[in-house]
């Protein structure tokens, strides 16, 4: 059997007809142990066309199955920093949203505070006609007890001299003056 000269595949040949990275042909090459079939210039591995094939219909059912999910093969740099400066704008604008409710919570406490002052100044001025109240009222007392106090009409039944009316009930019960 004569021996024909077939092509045969670098990984990073097959990487880039598959269009995926050389590492990942790699690891298909370590967990399906095949084999290079000749080594070339300098010391590079070269597959067979089988093997090629193998590899080539694995990617592309694998990129169908991907397809099915809704996954992405492939994200490049690119995508991804779209993505990132997406990301990075949208938190930008919910952090100014939070800003502006902050303004708006300290623009609330500075009301309230304002109103707590000016209920402490009420309770102060309440507390004042309080004791002006009480003033007034201990005024008109001494006032009343020191006009002429009204004598009952003595109708003859109270045996109590004056001196004794002039004593409290503790003195009349301990002196036995009931």
């Amino acid at each position: 059997m004569s021996k024909s000269k077939s092509k045969t595949y670098t990984i990073s040949m097959m990487a880039r007809e598959c269009g995926v990275s050389v590492a990942s042909i790699s690891k298909y090459v370590k967990r399906n142990k095949l084999k290079p079939v000749e080594a070339g210039q300098n010391n590079a591995k070269l597959f067979s066309d089988a093997d090629f094939q193998h590899i080539k219909s694995y990617y592309q059912s694998k990129r169908e199955n991907e397809g099915i999910t809704g996954q992405s093969p492939h994200v490049t740099n690119a995508d991804l920093i779209s993505h990132l400066e997406e990301t990075i704008d949208d938190l930008r604008q919910q952090l100014s949203e939070k800003d502006k409710q902050i303004d708006r919570q300290n623009t609330q406490i500075d009301a309230l505070t304002q109103a707590v002052g000016n209920v402490s100044d009420l309770t102060k001025q309440v507390a004042s006609l309080t004791e002006n109240a009480q003033q007034l009222q201990l005024a008109e007392k001494v006032n009343i007890n020191e006009s002429k106090p009204v004598k009952p009409v003595n109708d003859g039944q109270s045996d109590e001299s004056e001196e004794q009316k002039q004593h409290g009930a503790v003195w009349k019960w301990f002196h036995g003056k009931e």
